[in-house]
């Protein structure tokens, strides 16, 4: 008898926490016109031109894969300083973008030729321009609809997406995608794909 009450036990309880597991969130989302919500998000959405932090960045194209651990500083004039770290902390090399010329530095001596693949300055100055956080507002021209928990704005080729504190989340433009995730209005993660490249950055502060 004692076993039966056990198993039965057991059972029901696999079943509530099977239930609670699949329970749907909760709509956080509210009911509100396109003037409020564009209002809300602009004045919500964390903005960022000046950004340093410590770092996980991963990058990729057609030709290249590369991940590792480093800094990043970057002004909101548009320059950027990237040191890679080597495993124990120390800087392997950095990279010097000054808004129009990219210097890659290992040891004192300019290697820049050897990493034009993934380093050239055309695709850094692409993702200088990404980290403009975020990279675009909603206004009164975007269409608005709510949908799946998100605040939704979009014109032509562009979708923008805030979640349920108004923070944008994502931003689709074309064949590109934009996302952000924040921590108490610090950025704490960024990822771009596109058509030819790819980028993502996981900040620790």
């Amino acid at each position: 008898m004692n076993i039966l009450r056990v198993i039965s036990a057991i059972v029901v309880l696999f079943f509530t926490v099977n239930c609670a597991v699949k329970t749907p969130q909760l709509d956080k989302t509210q009911k509100i016109s396109k003037e409020e919500a564009v209002s809300n998000v602009r004045k919500l959405t964390p903005e960022f031109c000046r950004l340093k932090s410590k770092g996980v960045f991963s990058y990729e194209d057609r030709f290249s894969k590369v991940k590792f651990k480093g800094t990043i500083v970057k002004t909101c004039e548009g320059k950027l300083k990237m040191n890679v770290l080597g495993m124990f902390g120390q800087v392997y090399l950095e990279a010097i973008y000054d808004g129009n010329t990219l210097e890659i530095i290992k040891e004192g001596e300019d290697i820049s030729s050897r990493y034009d693949s993934f380093f050239s300055e055309e695709k850094v100055a692409h993702l200088v321009k990404l980290l403009y956080v975020p990279l675009l507002m909603p206004d009164e021209d975007f269409r608005f609809d709510i949908f799946a928990n998100h605040y939704v704005f979009s014109k032509n080729d562009t979708v923008i997406y805030a979640d349920a504190d108004f923070d944008i989340v994502r931003i689709r433009r074309g064949t590109e995608a934009v996302e952000y995730k924040y921590d108490e209005d610090k950025l704490k993660m960024l990822e771009y794909n596109g058509a030819e490249q790819m980028f993502k950055m996981q900040l620790y502060n």
